[in-house]
């Protein structure tokens, strides 16, 4: 699986900077070695990780309620909502009381 994945970061990476001269290419580099640019790559890979996370938040979640889906109705009938942790990270995640994913 991991070489799968690496093709595919290649192939992702070839399509994206194909396009872009050998000097397009070394003042991104440059500018990635900068201060902002290392800053620009602190932002951009946590907010791409809080992505990730939220949709696998919301797909585990989805997964519960197909699942179990006696845990949602229990918790409609008794007029209450269900709340478990992520593994990953131990926020709080719910289920809502119509069934659906909530937080």
């Amino acid at each position: 699986m991991a070489l799968a994945v690496a093709e595919n970061v290649l192939a992702q990476m070839l399509y994206v900077y194909a396009p872009l001269s050998d000097a397009e290419l070394k003042q991104y580099v440059d500018f990635l070695a900068s201060p902002p640019g290392r800053s620009y790559g602190r932002i951009a890979h946590s907010s791409l990780l809080r992505v990730v996370r939220e949709v696998a938040d919301r797909t585990a979640f989805e997964v519960l309620r197909v699942l179990r889906p006696s845990a949602g109705r229990c918790a409609k009938d008794r007029g209450s909502s269900v709340t478990a942790r992520s593994r990953s990270h131990g926020r709080p995640l719910a289920l809502t009381t119509a069934g659906g994913v909530g937080r």
